[in-house]
């Protein structure tokens, strides 16, 4: 389990999350690996965004 706060301005918000691995319970390693993942998949979507235009389209529609 995993328990995520952001404090952005004004507005916390809190999130709990639950993950399923193999891997062996070590909470480093397994913090590790949930950062890495999101890392790929923030990246995966910047690329996107950028190749696709996608944050002008929003930003028009918006």
């Amino acid at each position: 389990m995993v328990v995520r706060v952001r404090h952005l301005w004004n507005k916390t918000t809190r999130e709990v999350q639950f993950y399923l691995s193999s891997l062996n319970s070590d909470a480093q390693l397994i913090g590790r690996a949930i950062r890495k993942h999101w890392g790929i998949e923030n990246e995966a979507h910047w690329t996107l965004d950028c190749t696709f235009g996608l944050l002008k389209i929003a930003l028009i529609i918006c």
